[in-house]
């Protein structure tokens, strides 16, 4: 039997300090999920992906590849990064990981 009780989970770097830093930095907020919401937790290897010359991919062009394909689902979108991160590295070795989870909301989720 599932629990209607709600989890929260939290994501987070263990280094030393972390807890104080962040509680004067972070502040928390909360909005409303509607279906169709996109949701994606990267690693920096995303965004700071680098072609043959040292240009990052950066955080606006992980944007617009989000908001041009969010008519796909979670999979969809992630392929679609993934592929447009892999055209713009081209032959340049990898410098970092690349971790990537994308989320959308359904009609479900957003009633929840």
């Amino acid at each position: 039997m599932r629990s209607s009780r709600r989890q929260a989970w939290f994501l987070g770097l263990r280094l030393p300090g972390a807890t104080e830093r962040f509680a004067q930095v972070l502040e928390e907020h909360t909005r409303p999920l509607e279906p169709g919401d996109v949701i994606v937790l990267y690693t920096d290897g995303i965004t700071e992906a680098m072609d043959e010359s040292g240009e990052l991919f950066s955080d606006e062009a992980l944007a617009r590849v989000v908001s041009s394909q969010h008519h796909l689902d979670a999979a969809g979108i992630r392929e679609r990064v993934i592929r447009d991160v892999r055209a713009f590295v081209g032959n340049a070795e990898p410098h970092d990981d690349m971790t990537m989870i994308v989320l959308k909301v359904g009609a479900a989720e957003a009633a929840a």
